[in-house]
C-alpha cells in the first residue's frame, strides 16, 4: 500500500525514481524526460498522488514533474553528510560515462539507493555510508546497520525482485568505493547473504506463520491497549507492517449493522477494503482515547515527535519483536515480526475462504450452474461473506486473543466524514488502557 499522507514532497520524488520510473521503463517510456499521464497514472493504481500533491504539497501534478525531471541532474539527496552523496552522485556517473548504462537505468538505481540512504537516515539519524564501511573491528559495524535497512526493505516490500535490485545496487556502490580504496569492506554482499532474494524475483523460502500457542503467549504479554491492538492489527487483521500507524478516524468504519472496516485509499495488490474481524471495541476504545488528546492526531497510534502524527513502521515492527521476546517466541531461532503474524491471519482466511467456495459450489450444483462466479455474484455480499469469514474465524482468534472484543457491547462509528466519536455503550469495568 502507498501511504501518500505520510510522504513529504521529497519522499514523492524518491518514490517516483524508485517506483514509478522502473515500470514506466519497462514499458518502453524515458522516465527521465516523459511525463507519465494523467490517465497512466490512474490505470497503474497511482491516483492517489494527484490528491496527495494537491491536499498536503498545495501544487499539481504537472508542477511536480516539471519540478523533478527538469532538476534529476540536481538530485537532492536524504540526509547531511556530503561526501556520501558525492559518492552517490560520482558512482552514477561512472556507470554513464564508463560502463555506458542507459539513464533509465541510472535514474532506477538513483531511486532506489536514495531509498536505501533515506530509510538509514531514519532509523539511524545519519546518512553517513562511508565511514560504517571502514573496518568491521573498530567503531559502528556496517553490516549490523545496513541490516536493520534491509529488515525495513523486507517488511516494505512483496517483491524479491525489488529487494533483490535495492541490494544489488548497494553491492554495486559499495564495490566501487571498494576499488578506489575509500572503505574497507562490502556490507551489502553480507547483506545478501542473510536473505533468499535473487534476480528471478522467487523468494526461496516464504515467512512462516505463528502458531495459535505462539500468538496465545504474545497477547498474554500485553500490558495496556496499544500493545493489544498490535496484536490485533497483525493476527486479527492481517495488517502489513506499516498499515496500523497509518489508521486513523478517517479510514475505520465501525457501524452498529453490517460489516465494520477499515478503507484504505490505496492498498498495493490487495483489496482496499479489510473487514474488521475482531477487535471491534478495542479500536473504538483507542480511537476514543487519542480523540481527547487536543495534542495529537486521531490515529492509533500516534507519534510524540513534533514533525511525525503517527508512529513510523520500524517503531511497529519493533514494538510487535519486543512483544514477542517479553513473550519468549522465537521462529527458527529468530524474533518473529509482523510479517510471521500476518502468516497467521493467511493461514486462518485460507481455510475460511475455502468452506465458503465449498457452500457456493453446493449451492451452484443444486441450481445447475457450472459457473461458480455467476453464482457469487448473483448471491455474495459483502455482508455476506463478511458473516461468513467472522463465523469462521472469531472462535479460533478469540481463543488464542483471550478478552478481545470484551471491553463493551455495543460500539459505532457514524460514517466516515461525520465529525463525530464513536459511541461506546454498555462498557463494563476498564481493563488495560
Amino acid at each position: 500500500m502507498v501511504s501518500w499522507q505520510s510522504m513529504s514532497y521529497d519522499e514523492l520524488r524518491d518514490f517516483y525514481w524508485s517506483e514509478i520510473a522502473p515500470k514506466r521503463s519497462k514499458q518502453g517510456y524515458d522516465p527521465g524526460k516523459e511525463t507519465p499521464s494523467y490517465q497512466w497514472l490512474n490505470n497503474h493504481g497511482y491516483s492517489g498522488l494527484h490528491r496527495a500533491l494537491k491536499r498536503d504539497h498545495n501544487t499539481t501534478t504537472r508542477e511536480f514533474f516539471n519540478d523533478i525531471i527538469d532538476s534529476k541532474d540536481e538530485f537532492d539527496w536524504p540526509g547531511e553528510h556530503r561526501r556520501t552523496q558525492q559518492a552517490l552522485e560520482q558512482f552514477l556517473k561512472s556507470l554513464d560515462e564508463r560502463k555506458n548504462r542507459a539513464q533509465s537505468t541510472i535514474d532506477a538505481k538513483r531511486g532506489r539507493l536514495s531509498w536505501i540512504l533515506r530509510t538509514h537516515v531514519k532509523i539511524h539519524g545519519s546518512g553517513d555510508l562511508i565511514t560504517l564501511a571502514q573496518d568491521r573491528r573498530k567503531g559502528d559495524d556496517g553490516f549490523e546497520l545496513l541490516l536493520k535497512v534491509a529488515d525495513e526493505l523486507n517488511e516494505s516490500s512483496d517483491s524479491a525482485q525489488s529487494k533483490y535490485n535495492h541490494i544489488y545496487d548497494l553491492i554495486e556502490f559499495y564495490q566501487y568505493l571498494l576499488r578506489r580504496r575509500i572503505v574497507g569492506y562490502n556490507p551489502g554482499r553480507l547483506i545478501k547473504e542473510e536473505f533468499d532474494w535473487d534476480a528471478s524475483g522467487v523468494q526461496a523460502n516464504t515467512s512462516p506463520s505463528l502458531s495459535q500457542e505462539q500468538v496465545k503467549s504474545i497477547w498474554n504479554v500485553t500490558r495496556n491497549l496499544e500493545e493489544e491492538l498490535i496484536v490485533i492489527c497483525y493476527v486479527g487483521l492481517g495488517l502489513r507492517t506499516a498499515e496500523p500507524a497509518e489508521l486513523s478516524r478517517d479510514n475505520i468504519e465501525l457501524v452498529k449493522e453490517g460489516c465494520p472496516r477499515i478503507k484504505f485509499e490505496t492498498r498495493k495488490n490487495q483489496p482496499d477494503t479489510v473487514p474488521i474481524l475482531v477487535g471491534k471495541n478495542q479500536i473504538a476504545k483507542r480511537i476514543q482515547k487519542v480523540q481527547s488528546n487536543v495534542n495529537q492526531a486521531d490515529c492509533l497510534f500516534p507519534s510524540s515527535h513534533e514533525n511525525r502524527d503517527a508512529l513510523s513502521d520500524a517503531t511497529m515492527r519493533e514494538k510487535f519483536k519486543n512483544l514477542c521476546q517479553r513473550a519468549d517466541v522465537a521462529i527458527e531461532g529468530e524474533t518473529p515480526t509482523p510479517r510471521n503474524a500476518r502468516r497467521t491471519w493467511y493461514s486462518l482466511y485460507t481455510e475460511s475462504l475455502d468452506k465458503l467456495y465449498n457452500k457456493i459450489e453446493i449451492a451452484a450444483n443444486e441450481q445447475g450452474s457450472k459457473n461458480l462466479d455467476v453464482v457469487r455474484e448473483a448471491y455474495l455480499s459483502d455482508d455476506i461473506e463478511f458473516r461468513h469469514h467472522r463465523q469462521c474465524m472469531q472462535s479460533v482468534l478469540r481463543e488464542i486473543m483471550p478478552g478481545v472484543d470484551e471491553y463493551g457491547s455495543e460500539v459505532s462509528f457514524p460514517p466516515s466524514g461525520q465529525n463525530q466519536q464513536a459511541s461506546l455503550e454498555s462498557f463494563g469495568p476498564s481493563g488495560k488502557v
